[in-house]
């Protein structure tokens, strides 16, 4: 196996590639934008052949060096060999976990990275409205749930405290992120509150024209979870948002959320963040 830094971005040599990879019609504008703007883009070859490209991203102070992937369909790559080519080319002692993503959704990967246990994942979940487990809890005297709009200090305080544990890898930082949340169309914010203080929230975003709510976050306080909070802010923001299906994205190690996200009747999907240790 070979990665070769992708140095020609002509038009000519961009179209040849594409022609080589032969994305599927709905991601080639995507492929296009990667081969032509992705800076320390690497084609990946094997046995001469060109089987995909990958855009490694260092983040030393996280220890995770960030590869959005694309393959082929008749990709021939071994994961060992490719961690072993990434190693030599980011020989820092800072870099401990490589987080593959596959911005591109490709049904094969799943088998691509089967091949070697991943020392975690990403998984996606996804909850019909009709297989919908809904729970008679009640909840406490003190406890109280609103959709209402809520402003980026309290959100961003919120997810800090609740998420200062999650690992190194995990994509993005909660600044940007609640940004971005609070830019979009049709938010669905519900809180979570105990004798009026806001200690849990449940970010959605709805997609009527497709048919679809999709949770953006979920988090409680540290000092409130494992106290059933979180099992009754998500089975009010399925009764209250009522759409025809509910989609979501879950670290497979993170066991008490997925445990929570089964419970009223979310099954995994698919994978497409997949994340190996470098040594």
């Amino acid at each position: 196996m070979d990665l070769v830094y992708l140095q020609d971005r002509s038009v000519e040599n961009i179209d040849s590639l594409i022609m080589q990879l032969n994305p599927n019609e709905d991601i080639a504008d995507n492929v296009k934008m990667m081969l032509t703007r992705a800076k320390n883009l690497h084609l990946i070859f094997c046995n001469s052949k060109l089987q995909g490209f990958i855009n490694p991203k260092p983040d030393c102070d996280k220890g995770v060096l960030f590869c959005p992937i694309f393959l082929t369909e008749q990709y021939d790559v071994i994961i060992g060999e490719l961690l072993a080519e990434l190693t030599l080319l980011f020989l820092n002692d800072a870099l401990v976990y490589c987080a593959f993503m596959n911005s591109f959704h490709l049904t094969f990967f799943e088998d691509f990275c089967s091949r070697k246990e991943p020392f975690d994942k990403s998984v996606h979940m996804v909850l019909s409205y009709r297989d919908f487990q809904n729970s008679d809890a009640i909840p406490g005297e003190n406890l109280t749930f609103k959709l209402e709009a809520l402003d980026k200090e309290k959100l961003l305080n919120l997810h800090l405290k609740a998420y200062a544990s999650e690992p190194p890898y995990v994509v993005g930082q909660w600044d940007e992120l609640i940004d971005n949340y609070l830019s979009l169309d049709n938010t669905i914010t519900l809180s979570c509150k105990y004798n009026e203080l806001l200690i849990g929230v449940c970010l959605g975003v709805s997609h009527p024209e497709n048919g679809y709510n999709y949770i953006y976050s979920v988090c409680v306080l540290p000092e409130c979870q494992g106290k059933g909070f979180g099992d009754q802010l998500m089975n009010r923001f399925v009764q209250l948002t009522a759409s025809e299906s509910y989609q979501l994205e879950v670290l497979f190690s993170n066991y008490p959320a997925r445990k929570v996200y089964e419970s009223i009747g979310f099954k995994e999907t698919s994978s497409d963040f997949y994340v190996y240790k470098l040594n």
